[in-house]
């Protein structure tokens, strides 16, 4: 069952309040929410039938000129005769379901600048092999290419952090994955059913690793390069996987794997990994602590709060300490880094 958690947060890019003046248009066959006062506008519908669409930097409208800067919720969403798409300098969000179910789209040109995608933006998107993702993005929300079968590889750029829940969920084409050197968590269900991914490569820095984040893919080898087993589950990979595939973990740190939950199910561990600087090492004392809802820390420390589903419920940095109410009821999983030291609590709320 897919699990769906909204990684990152809205940024309105059509403001009411504060006398700011709205305006609803047409142009071409592209219908655009404008912010008079801010001069932007929000590609927010498209009523055209055109196999190729290039999106204009600029709209004008009675005179007054705004910049694009957002693709809205919706956009385009169910556009099947749409193949070509240009989003233009400037733009720096895709909202949530933009181009879902854009099933003959095959080619997406984004632009430098662009920061965040949010949920399901190329979800269903069934004929999409390939795409470059600028270097400028941070942010990938839940389900970004579920259900993109063609799909065969991806490169993520240095500035993506998390991976959200379901990104990859379904992609049956996908072979070749590339992940960046900062990513700190993979998402719940993130690469389930990807069944042609035979290797992933999983960076030093990765702190969590979801539940069923790689279920059911074909995995012949798992390569962690982290030199602290980062948090996992015993079904973040299935059973065929800890059977069958090997885990390539850096050398010297094969007992701390064997011993690690979501690790220590491979049955076949080989620390022949090479392996960069890790983001976090082994902690020489106690980080800190949790009591009555709090995880308090003596020094300054970055605490992350992680839910079962691998997706981060909160985080805050350089902080002595956490509260975790308001979160509901259940098990959590607090990674407290300081510097290359880390400890992680496993905690019932």
């Amino acid at each position: 069952m897919k699990r769906t958690l909204l990684s990152w947060a809205c940024l309105a890019t059509l403001l009411l309040a504060g006398g700011a003046q709205a305006q609803t248009v047409t142009v071409g066959d592209i219908v655009y929410d404008l912010d008079t006062d801010g001069r932007t506008a929000t590609v927010s519908g498209y009523v055209g039938n055109e196999a190729s669409v290039s999106i204009p930097a600029t709209v004008e409208y009675e005179g007054m000129v705004c910049n694009v800067v957002c693709i809205g919720v919706d956009a385009f969403h169910f556009c099947t005769t749409l193949e070509s798409v240009v989003i233009p300098q400037g733009v720096t969000l895709i909202r949530d379901n933009a181009f879902y179910g854009c099933r003959s789209l095959k080619n997406v040109e984004l632009p430098e600048g662009m920061e965040a995608f949010y949920g399901s933006v190329f979800g269903n998107c069934t004929s999409l092999a390939s795409i470059d993702l600028p270097e400028s993005l941070t942010g990938m929300g839940y389900n970004t290419f579920d259900g993109c079968t063609s799909l065969r590889s991806i490169t993520v750029p240095d500035g993506v952090t998390e991976i959200g829940s379901s990104t990859f969920y379904g992609c049956t084409a996908l072979e070749e994955v590339a992940l960046p050197e900062r990513l700190a968590s993979i998402g719940g269900d993130a690469f389930h059913d990807c069944t042609s991914l035979r290797a992933i490569t999983l960076p030093a820095g990765l702190q969590m690793a979801g539940m069923w984040a790689f279920v059911n893919c074909p995995l012949a080898d798992v390569h962690c390069l982290a030199s602290v087993p980062p948090i996992a589950f015993s079904e973040t990979f299935d059973a065929a996987a800890y059977a069958t595939a090997t885990l390539h973990v850096p050398a010297g740190t094969a007992g701390a794997y064997q011993e690690a939950d979501g690790w220590k199910e491979f049955q076949n561990i080989a620390d022949d990994a090479v392996s960069g600087i890790s983001a976090v090492g082994a902690s020489d004392g106690v980080l800190a602590r949790y009591a009555d809802g709090v995880v308090t820390a003596p020094d300054l420390a970055d605490i992350t709060v992680y839910g079962p589903d691998g997706a981060r419920a909160l985080h805050v940095s350089s902080a002595t300490s956490l509260s975790l109410e308001g979160l509901p009821d259940g098990i959590y999983v607090i990674s407290v880094t300081k510097g290359r030291q880390r400890q992680v609590l496993k905690v019932v709320r």
